[in-house]
């Protein structure tokens, strides 16, 4: 496992009396060390992690995210109101360790499936509800476009082999997780499959051929798959095409439609920037989003706008 090093001074904002509270369903993870260079993610980080998984579910969270002096992270219920607490060092570290942020990604995802299963109403930690709190992120970490592996990092790495009285052991968490991740995956290719045929709400990229010439772009899709208008998250704006359809896909490819055809452009990623948290990757450039989805290029000139879409 990587060696972290943790500096002397780290700034956090601790939640009050966490111990307080009630009904608190928390991840248990022992084989992370503590040492780490970063300075830990910071609430707005979480907030948009947690604002990312809420919006691949359509949902709106009534829980607030804090930076708290807990172990690593959970799902808590305090005077009444729903928390999702988490330690800034160790997601930091669990980052660094695993070289990605996926892992952090998924341990928030597992404390909001407390939430929304009623863990945090029904009495907190015990097995059977933290293998649905693993499903449950092995589901979101799909749908976010997270590979299996990718899903399963942080649980690989950081999950005690041996189970508990209140969590299971390692082995039987990764099936839950990977139970999940499959379950999003079987729904996304059912419901493709369920409308190839319905000629209302999708695109037909029809007469698709290869790589069009000199455009330096390539096909997303094969001849007769359908994509259905919900997997679309956004349209994409550039200045100097207005009459352009551009559209960011759930899967984060950014696509253009011409002439019935749909072609990949790019790849939505996300960015070690507080001021430009996500780029997108193309064969010709590297262009950077800022929260309010300005799409900027390397010389910070705004070259287009992500919009919600509709």
């Amino acid at each position: 496992m990587k060696q972290l090093r943790l500096p002397v001074l780290v700034s956090f904002y601790f939640f009050t009396s966490p111990l307080q509270a009630q009904n608190i369903c928390t991840q248990q993870f022992s084989n992370i060390s503590m040492q780490v260079t970063a300075k830990g993610i910071t609430t707005s980080d979480a907030q948009g992690i947690v604002a990312d998984i809420l919006n691949v579910m359509g949902l709106k969270g009534d829980f607030e995210v804090k930076a708290a002096k807990i172990a690593n992270a959970a799902a808590v219920v305090f005077n009444g109101k729903r928390y999702l607490l988490y330690n800034p060092v160790f997601i930091a570290a669990l980052n660094d360790a695993t070289g990605n942020d996926w892992a952090s990604v998924s341990v928030l995802a597992h404390e909001i499936g407390h939430h929304l299963n009623g863990h945090t109403l029904a009495g907190g930690s015990e097995p059977g509800r933290e293998l649905e709190a693993d499903e449950f992120s092995g589901y979101i970490m799909q749908r976010l476009g997270a590979s299996l592996e990718e899903a399963e990092t942080a649980m690989k790495l950081a999950a005690d082999v041996n189970g508990t009285a209140t969590h299971p052991g390692r082995t039987a968490r990764l099936i839950a997780i990977e139970q999940g991740w499959n379950h999003a995956s079987d729904q996304l290719a059912a419901d493709i499959e369920a409308n190839e045929n319905d000629s209302s709400g999708i695109i037909k990229p029809v007469n698709v051929l290869s790589t069009v010439e000199d455009s330096g772009i390539t096909n997303l899709k094969e001849p007769g798959i359908f994509v259905k208008k919900e997997h679309i998250i956004a349209q994409v704006s550039f200045d100097d095409d207005s009459t352009g359809q551009y559209y960011l896909m759930a899967d984060g490819s950014l696509v253009a439609i011409a002439e019935s055809r749909m072609f990949h452009l790019g790849q939505l990623k996300e960015h070690d920037s507080n001021e430009f948290p996500y780029v997108i990757d193309s064969t010709t450039e590297r262009l950077f989003i800022d929260r309010s989805g300005i799409i900027v290029n390397k010389e910070r000139m705004v070259v287009g706008k992500i919009r919600k879409h509709s």
